[in-house]
């Protein structure tokens, strides 16, 4: 799961359990400025 910080100027990355929807530990923290939408793109 990814979620955009805007205020501490990140995108972290979560863990998700498939069967309980509980958010787990942070697997990943990107430096971004302030961003606030994540979008993924499919290559043509």
């Amino acid at each position: 799961m990814l979620f955009a910080n805007q205020k501490s100027n990140q995108i972290v990355t979560v863990r998700r359990d498939p069967q309980s929807g509980m958010i787990g530990d942070t697997v990943q923290k990107f430096d971004a400025d302030s961003p606030s939408y994540l979008r993924f793109l499919t290559e043509k």
